[in-house]
């Protein structure tokens, strides 16, 4: 169990026996699904023993027996109050049950997986109060409507990746291991890479640049250079692309000559990294345009929502961040789709979005905030509310 541990690279195993305010920590979650298969027959056994492999030399006194489900519920709180925020991050299609009734906190808390970064002691500072079934924290709202790709935005696609012909950059593996031949990307993921791109290109140079810088720190040298994994590197097939896209955003914003090169390698690098398989999990056909600050915006990518059919309201929903997730990895799930909740407080504002002025809302799903302003402030264009109540 220690060896599984201390082989995590983001949730390292052994960490300093300073405990202070402001100290980085390992993943306690990540603790919890090492041992969450065990044959334990007492489930409580399980958050002692999470603690234990925390360094606390502490266990749990329950005053009653708990599910699997409630243990996991209360290791996820008691990460929360430490610091940690990959349980604001999780979602699935289905949400942790307790006593009959579904949690605020998504299934995918009680599912094996390591991977989950550190976290800084203290650095939660948006949440008020948790229970199984609500949790009552901040939220940044963002107060415009968000924008799809419209047929202008999409037909300019088609100048830098022709019609029927993205090829992939499969990933190039280290040793002996054989990696994939180069072809073309099928249908589907055409659509979702043409989309994306878009969207990226319709906010403009200087955010694509933005954008590949903030891919390129979350996810590329967290992910993509790592384990079996050779070093990632452009694409040089994709040269001729990349000239037509510097092109194109060129138009709008004046490139200087000294410039010129070092924008054509990024743009090239970005383009690759989008016909990499691997970054299926970033981009999808629902990409949206979000509006984030003055004149400026962000990409909401890969939504993983819940299974609730007639229930879903989509004319009302709202995107909301965590103040907590402001500043996590993008490769977390940090924006909330939220639905006002009905009766007392339901109202419509001036831009035709709907909220609830008791601060009531359901948890309708997650998706991905990418190539935000590097200080995402509330201003005209968002919103923080304290103390907002989210219900499954």
């Amino acid at each position: 169990m220690r060896w599984a541990i201390a082989d995590n690279r983001n949730s390292r195993y052994g960490d300093s026996a300073e405990r202070q305010h402001g100290s980085t920590r390992s993943s306690i979650m990540a603790r919890l699904y090492v041992i969450n298969n065990t044959q334990s027959t007492i489930a409580t056994d399980l958050i002692s023993i999470a603690m234990n492999l925390s360094g606390l030399a502490l266990f749990h006194r329950g005053t009653k027996p708990m599910t699997r489900a409630e243990v996991v519920w209360a290791v996820a709180t008691l990460a929360l109050a430490a610091g940690e925020k990959s349980p604001l991050a999780l979602m699935t299609t289905t949400m942790l049950i307790i006593d009959g009734k579904e949690s605020w906190l998504s299934q995918q808390a009680a599912e094996f997986d390591t991977n989950f970064p550190q976290f800084i002691l203290g650095s939660n500072t948006g949440l008020h109060a948790i229970t199984p079934h609500i949790i009552k924290l901040d939220l940044l709202f963002f107060e415009h409507p968000a924008q799809w790709a419209s047929e202008n935005d999409m037909a300019f696609t088609y100048r830098v990746f022709p019609a029927n012909a993205i090829p992939t950059t499969p990933p190039r593996y280290r040793g002996n291991a054989q990696s994939q031949p180069q072809s073309l990307v099928d249908e589907s993921c055409e659509m979702r890479i043409r989309v994306f791109l878009a969207q990226a290109c319709r906010c403009g140079l200087e955010f694509v640049l933005r954008l590949w810088a903030q891919i390129h720190r979350d996810v590329v040298q967290e992910s993509y250079s790592q384990g079996m994994y050779r070093a990632f590197d452009a694409n040089e097939a994709l040269k001729q692309s990349a000239i037509t896209l510097l092109a194109h955003l060129a138009v709008e914003k004046d490139v200087p000559a000294s410039k010129e090169s070092s924008f054509l390698e990024k743009l090239l690098l970005f383009l690759t990294w989008l016909t990499d398989p691997r970054s299926t999990y970033y981009i999808s056909a629902s990409c949206l345009r979000m509006p984030c600050a003055e004149k400026d915006f962000a990409l909401i990518s890969g939504p993983t929502m819940r299974n609730l059919g007639g229930q879903m309201d989509q004319n009302r929903w709202r995107l909301a961040i965590p103040t907590d997730l402001l500043d996590a990895s993008c490769q977390m799930y940090r924006v909330w789709v939220l639905q006002p909740k009905a009766g007392g407080g339901l109202r419509q504002s001036h831009n035709g979005l709907w909220e609830n002025t008791n601060g009531e809302y359901t948890i309708m799903g997650k998706m991905l905030l990418l190539g935000e302003p590097d200080q995402l402030l509330p201003d005209s264009a968002s919103r923080v509310r304290e103390g907002q109540s989210v219900t499954a």
